[in-house]
């Protein structure tokens, strides 16, 4: 299933997976999290690293 990417946002059933290509041009580390507070809270969250 394709989707478009809305604001930074991808959306995804508990048990989906998505893959995704992107443009890694600012190094550093990254915080990628559930929107919805309450999973985040719960540790629905992970952080996407990369060096120049």
């Amino acid at each position: 299933m394709q989707q478009r990417l809305a604001q930074g946002r991808l959306r995804c059933t508990g048990t989906q997976t998505l893959t995704v290509d992107l443009d890694a041009n600012n190094p550093g580390q990254w915080m990628t999290h559930c929107s919805n507070v309450y999973h985040g809270e719960t540790g629905m969250m992970t952080s996407l690293a990369y060096l120049a």
